[in-house]
């Protein structure tokens, strides 16, 4: 992880920009509003966290019933599949 995060450095980015990587499955493997520790204690599905519960689109809308995020949205499916908008 620590060579993904050191070849990014490199890259120019704005002040309000950062870098995330996910997996093929749409997990987060680092990003800026990841939190694996609660304290001092791991988080019990650290490894499972979802592109859509840490990025969302403009028309983002969070279901009051089940607050859950949509892991349908075309944002996700774009990242997971490697499509430009």
């Amino acid at each position: 992880m620590d060579d993904f995060q050191d070849a990014l450095r490199s890259w120019k980015s704005g002040p309000l920009s950062y870098f995330f990587g996910i997996t093929n499955n749409g997990f987060i493997l680092f990003h800026p509003g990841y939190r694996p520790l609660h304290g001092t204690q791991l988080k019990r599905y650290y490894r499972h966290v979802d592109v859509d519960e840490v990025e969302q689109s403009l028309d983002f809308i969070l279901n009051p019933h089940t607050a859950l995020p949509n892991y349908n949205s075309s944002l996700r499916r774009m990242m997971i599949d490697r499509l430009t908008a």
